[in-house]
């Protein structure tokens, strides 16, 4: 095997029942040696993809890339680019552009957006050095590696799957027991009900109980759409945040609180939620809107993320996305600051088959960094996946541009063999204060029926 290195790159052929034309007609990249076999990076899923446009509307109009090539710029680094097009491979009428990104080490890629079409020569394989093809194997050869990595063990006893029909699973240890809630769409969405056992495969035994802790109640609103519990600490007092809809459907996000001495799993043992609501008390959106997916931590502010959609079913739907505001802790129902748009499905993995979606977001704050974990795709199907926004905890986490998208999900079908549609994920602590990760996924690219998983995560320090 000789001493020369090279990465390719290209597009796959679509397939409609397996790789749509979103995930499909994305920059995909390749490695190898010469004189050795190639290396497809990525599991062959896309690692560069295009941006969807925003219309007068507000709505999104997804779009692909073709005909992908690499230029070597005189300062060492290269540049990546490909002729965006409309999502299914028709061409735009921008021939004289290109989407592009810079890179020193094919790892990480600064977004150029559209520049002028590159003169000079270009092709689709260019030359790098044993150095970076390091760099490039160890980065691209795990989905699931960055930036952190997942164990793709399950928990002792527990099987895959270890029940059927579960979304948005979240894991909570306290006070010596672990407790178990997600959207139970086996009783169709209807409902929150709690698990509870000293371990995680107490849990998903067959006879493990099922405590319900908040029912259909319709003089009180709560009727459907019982979406997303989570689990959270806010000013020292336990929450669950989810959404919920009366009798017209529109889910909003409501929370209530663990009463003092109160038992998670005692329906009394909790206040009767309440809508999150603005900070002058007006409602987080108008009637044309959803509000659902809301989840809460802590840096030196308290913080909400939520996803909201606009229009959905209609020709005008906006697609959802996230939202980011502080939080009164004194008072949680209110949000102490006006909401902040945060992200936009634009990419083509998280607008995929006619499904545009930014939610299910969720964080990790740790060693001065903020991971927070959102869903792209769909929510029930095999393209859902996770995404990743990051950002420094010390930030005003309120200015988007404190904040850093990957260009390519963090999971998606191929990170974990079996696990198809990996999405809408928790993160939670076990009992030794070990991290994991939790997310729901379906059983085949054609299966519909959404079932929870978790693994361990570790960090690289």
């Amino acid at each position: 095997m000789g001493d020369r290195h090279f990465i390719r790159v290209f597009i796959r052929r679509p397939d409609h029942d397996t790789y749509p034309d979103g995930l499909a007609l994305s920059i995909h990249m390749a490695c190898r040696a010469e004189g050795g076999e190639e290396t497809l990076l990525n599991h062959n899923y896309g690692i560069l993809f295009a941006t969807g446009l925003i219309d007068e509307q507000d709505r999104i109009s997804p779009r692909s890339l073709i005909s992908p090539a690499i230029r070597p710029e005189e300062d060492g680094t290269w540049l990546v680019f490909a002729k965006r097009c409309y999502e299914n491979g028709l061409p735009e009428d921008n021939a004289d552009r290109v989407q592009a990104w810079r890179t020193a080490d094919f790892c990480a890629f600064e977004p150029l957006g559209m520049i002028a079409r590159p003169a000079g020569l270009w092709c689709d394989t260019a030359e790098i050095s044993a150095r970076i093809y390091g760099l490039v194997m160890e980065r691209w050869s795990d989905p699931c590696g960055y930036p952190f990595r997942v164990d793709r063990e399950l928990p002792a006893g527990v099987p895959y799957p270890p029940v059927k029909g579960y979304g948005d699973p979240v894991l909570l240890y306290r006070e010596g027991m672990y407790y178990f809630i997600a959207t139970n769409d086996n009783l169709n969405d209807i409902g929150l009900y709690v698990r509870r056992g000293e371990t995680m495969e107490e849990l998903f035994r067959p006879d493990a109980t099922e405590h319900l802790i908040l029912g259909a109640d319709e003089e009180k609103g709560f009727v459907q759409t019982f979406w997303a519990p989570e689990f959270h600490e806010i000013g020292g007092e336990l929450y669950i945040l989810f959404a919920v809809s009366g009798k017209k459907w529109g889910p909003r996000c409501h929370m209530m609180k663990l009463k003092p001495g109160g038992n998670i799993t005692d329906p009394d043992g909790w206040t009767t939620p309440v809508p999150v609501l603005r900070k002058d008390g007006s409602p987080l959106t108008d009637p044309e809107g959803i509000t659902l997916d809301m989840t809460c931590f802590r840096t030196d502010r308290t913080y909400v993320v939520w996803s909201y959609r606009k229009h959905i079913g209609t020709p005008m739907d906006t697609g959802s996305m996230l939202y980011i505001a502080t939080l009164n802790e004194t008072d949680p129902r209110y949000l102490d600051s006006e909401p902040v748009l945060l992200s936009r499905p634009l990419y083509g993995w998280e607008n995929v088959a006619g499904t545009i979606n930014n939610e299910g977001p969720y964080p990790i704050v740790r060693n001065g960094e903020v991971y927070l974990a959102y869903s792209g795709g769909s929510a029930n199907g095999y393209t859902y996946v996770i995404g990743m926004l990051t950002a420094d905890a010390s930030d005003d986490l309120l200015k988007p541009e404190n904040w850093r998208k990957c260009d390519t999900p963090f999971m998606n079908f191929t990170s974990v063999p079996g696990e198809y549609g990996p999405g809408h994920n928790s993160f939670f602590r076990d009992a030794e204060g070990e991290w994991w990760i939790a997310y729901h996924t379906v059983a085949s690219c054609r299966d519909h029926l959404r079932c929870p998983v978790m693994h361990r995560i570790r960090f690289g320090d």
